[in-house]
């Protein structure tokens, strides 16, 4: 978390460079500007972020913990299998209360835009966005993750 952390704040303080011009449509742009004047909502969670760790002792295990990043690819026609599959699916459980995040172990997918993050960076304000502004840890995929493909998320 403490590199997490690092990173989301280099991002916010506008210290992380650009990315070069031919890259720019392989990424979400990673630009604070718009939340910080017109998207308060947003920036409020990302203050409290940033309060709650600048609290955190340097040695508290929360800022030790493991974040990781991933991408989930399907193999050239393994969708075309699922969609005709007659399996049934395993076993799953659905909680209808509670929130994502009082959840231990859970995974977290993202797919609702080719740019991880959406417009969570703009004037976006559903969902995706909303999943960004609560776990300000994801933002800093912005910046790891390349525009997914139709087979990724």
């Amino acid at each position: 978390k403490n590199e997490v952390f690092a990173v989301l704040s280099a991002g916010f303080l506008g210290v992380v460079p650009p990315f070069p011009p031919d890259e720019c449509d392989n990424f979400n742009s990673y630009n604070f500007f718009n939340i910080t004047e017109d998207q308060p909502e947003k920036c409020y969670c990302l203050l409290a972020y940033f309060c709650l760790m600048a609290e955190l002792p340097l040695d508290d295990p929360k800022r030790k913990e493991k974040v990781s990043y991933s991408r989930a690819v399907l193999a050239e026609g393994e969708a075309d299998g699922l969609i005709c599959a007659s399996s049934p699916l395993l076993p799953f459980h659905v909680e209808g209360r509670g929130c994502i995040e009082a959840v231990e172990d859970a995974l977290q997918a993202d797919f609702a835009n080719k740019y991880f993050g959406g417009g969570a960076l703009g004037y976006g304000c559903v969902q995706e966005e909303i999943r960004l502004a609560v776990c300000p840890e994801l933002y800093v995929m912005m910046l790891l993750a390349e525009v997914m493909a139709d087979n990724e998320a």
